[in-house]
């Protein structure tokens, strides 16, 4: 691998500086607007029922430091039964993403559907799956205060029967209790086999009914699973497959992708409309100088004249990123060295690196998309997890221009990329 000295070069100026304050993502030099994503294509009633879904709580109203002092913190779980061992499990036999599927106990084994997001919302928590990020829900078809009433998982409402409790009840252990019923979550029978149905039940201090939650990860094990998250920020039959031909959303994206593997993206939308809601969100608040408008061929502005109206894309900066991180109920802190990005993996959280794409970013990538040209411009990508191949630690990358999915890098190859004589620009997606 070749050396090189960049950093103080992309420094210089005050056209790097500008840079480095706006990343615009524009790769397609032959595009024209008409190729880009029209304010016509947008669904804004679509946009805002989103918008009450991904953003739990307003963080100034006070639930979110309820929630907290309450003593239990956000964060991703495994949630184990203290009498069998085994964890809380989404039935995934087919699929695990309907509403209404099972949920269960079985054997410990690390995989998405034992990983659950611990949230708070209006004083309370939500349970969220990591698999496909729908609620645990306490099924109330039948009214949902009899014990035995099943526990499964359905898509967000905001009722109080998705809402819980989680209180200390000695030994590291706790109970999770529903707002609706006041009941508790239980093993049905005291079972210890796989497949045992997770219902509610009166609280009466059995070992069914009390759980260890133990901290673990969302982030990608490999390649292959971080790829089920991979999103372009343009047309890709795989990796956007309802997208624009040519997008600026290389901001949005990494943010979308960063989302989808910390199981925070509501369950059921496109590839695209992931990247438009994370746009959306950008653009909503953004400074009027960083939204942009284009003409299309006939002449006709195809932008809106105000800003939160649908535009065709907003240049992102990290202030902004970061401002939209806050708003959907996660913390972020900034990255430079290779210690920190080590942390953040250890933590289970996700980084969101801005940089430069050049020839040498380019080399990094096995068959990188030639239409790109040869220039540099400044981009962001998200790294999802960390593996080790060969005795070789490396990284999870993610680059929304890359058509080709995620790739692993190392240390080495991955300072090809940020854009500061500090080795490394970026910043977390902690929930």
């Amino acid at each position: 691998m070749s050396t090189k000295n960049t950093s103080m070069r992309r420094l210089g100026g005050i056209g790097r500086i500008a840079w480095m304050i706006l990343f615009w993502c524009l790769f397609a030099v032959t595009a024209t607007a008409a190729d880009l994503e029209t304010p016509e294509s947008w669904d804004l009633e679509t946009d805002v029922w989103l918008d009450e879904e991904m953003v739990l709580q307003d963080q100034s109203d006070g639930t979110w430091d309820a929630a907290v002092s309450a003593g239990f913190p956000r964060g991703t779980y495994q949630i184990v039964a203290s009498h069998s061992f085994k964890c809380l499990d989404l039935d995934v036999a087919y699929g695990g993403n309907g509403n209404s599927t099972k949920v269960q106990q079985w054997g410990c084994n690390g995989w998405r559907n034992q990983k659950w997001l611990v949230l708070p919302y209006d004083g309370h928590l939500l349970i969220k799956s990591v698999h496909n990020g729908k609620e645990l829900d306490l099924d109330i078809a039948s009214g949902g205060y009899t014990n035995g009433d099943k526990l499964q998982i359905w898509a967000w409402n905001g009722w109080a029967n998705q809402q819980w409790s989680i209180l200390a009840t000695g030994g590291d252990r706790y109970k999770v209790v529903s707002r609706h019923s006041n009941k508790v979550m239980d093993v049905s029978g005291v079972s210890y086999s796989d497949g045992a149905q997770i219902h509610q039940w009166d609280f009466v201090g059995g070992a069914n009914q009390q759980w260890y939650f133990q901290r673990t990860s969302a982030l990608a094990r490999s390649v292959g699973e971080a790829n089920n998250f991979h999103l372009t920020q343009y047309y890709d039959p795989t990796y956007n497959a309802d997208g624009p031909s040519s997008s600026w959303n290389c901001g949005p994206t990494s943010l979308a992708i960063a989302m989808r593997v910390l199981g925070r993206m509501p369950w059921g939308q496109s590839q695209n409309q992931m990247i438009r809601h994370m746009r959306y969100y950008i653009s909503k608040n953004a400074y009027p100088a960083w939204v942009y408008y284009i003409s299309d061929r006939d002449g006709v502005t195809r932008g809106q004249s105000q800003v939160g109206e649908p535009v065709f894309t907003v240049g992102s900066t990290n202030d902004e990123l970061k401002r939209v991180i806050g708003e959907l109920g996660a913390s972020t802190r900034n990255i430079y060295y290779r210690g920190e990005l080590d942390w953040a993996m250890d933590n289970g959280y996700a980084v969101i690196l801005n940089g430069y794409i050049d020839q040498d970013w380019r080399n990094q990538f096995a068959g990188w998309p030639g239409r790109y040209g040869s220039g540099e411009i400044g981009h962001y990508c998200t790294v999802t997890g960390r593996v080790t191949e060969n005795g070789v630690t490396k990284y999870i990358v993610q680059d929304p221009m890359f058509t080709g999915g995620a790739v692993t890098m190392t240390w080495e190859q991955l300072i090809h990329f940020p854009q500061t004589y500090l080795g490394m620009s970026g910043f977390t997606v902690e929930f």
